[in-house]
């Protein structure tokens, strides 16, 4: 992997991190948590749409099966999106709960002039499990604060699940997460499954939840349906 494609690698990462990542422990309430009641019915409707459109309104967000966006969460400017997810039943009353509870997160970079990720998966990966990307991955931007137990190409994406011991984790949810990065019409892709502190993932469900929500996004947002950056 050439020093030129690590520090691409790493500056686009670092623009991902700064879509909203941040502020998402104060954005998510505590009703993310397993057994809270969804919210008082004046506030409902507000916050639990089914999707929202961001990037300059060309890009739709949609989660798995179960999940709802709280457009609180949305940061949408400067070619750099964020929005978070969480069971729709904790946001709408009447909705079931999904099969694996967890926060999901989305940050999206772009349009952008080319891909990052796509014919690139095997150095991705690479880089994820180097000194570069364990640091622009970590939250603190320390990289002995993430350990990275595995990193995989499947299909259009790259996979890594990943323990960030950082300050700054969304309250309720555990250390480990599921990461997922691929590109959708000219946009870098970022996803995030936090587990639930009290519900941790069995087995590959994590993987599973994102690979669901990669899928979802791929049907809402067909490939070549807008330009890409010039």
């Amino acid at each position: 992997m050439t020093v030129l494609r690590v520090i691409g690698f790493a500056l686009a990462l670092a623009g991902l991190s700064a879509c909203g990542q941040s502020n998402v422990s104060t954005l998510v309430p505590s009703f993310l948590q397993s057994g809270e009641k969804p919210l008082p019915d004046a506030m409902q409707r507000s916050v639990a749409p089914r999707e929202v459109i961001v990037s300059d309104k060309s890009f739709v967000v949609e989660g798995p099966n179960g999940y709802c966006p709280d457009i609180r969460s949305i940061s949408d400017n400067r070619g750099r999106s964020f929005v978070a997810l969480a069971a729709c039943s904790r946001m709408k009353a009447g909705d079931s709960d999904p099969s694996v509870p967890a926060l999901l997160t989305i940050s999206i970079k772009g349009p952008n002039k080319t891909n990052l990720v796509t014919g690139a998966e095997t150095e991705f990966v690479d880089f994820l499990n180097s000194n570069a990307g364990r640091t622009t991955l970590a939250r603190s931007g320390n990289a002995a604060n993430v350990s990275v137990e595995g990193a995989f190409k499947d299909g259009r994406a790259v996979y890594a699940r990943v323990t960030d011991t950082s300050a700054g984790q969304p309250d309720g949810t555990s250390q480990e997460t599921w990461r997922g990065f691929f590109d959708l019409n000219g946009r870098l892709i970022s996803i995030t499954a936090y587990p639930i502190a009290s519900e941790p993932f069995g087995n590959d469900d994590g993987l599973r939840l994102l690979q669901s929500f990669e899928l979802r996004l791929r049907a809402k947002n067909p490939q070549n349906a807008t330009k890409t950056g010039t």
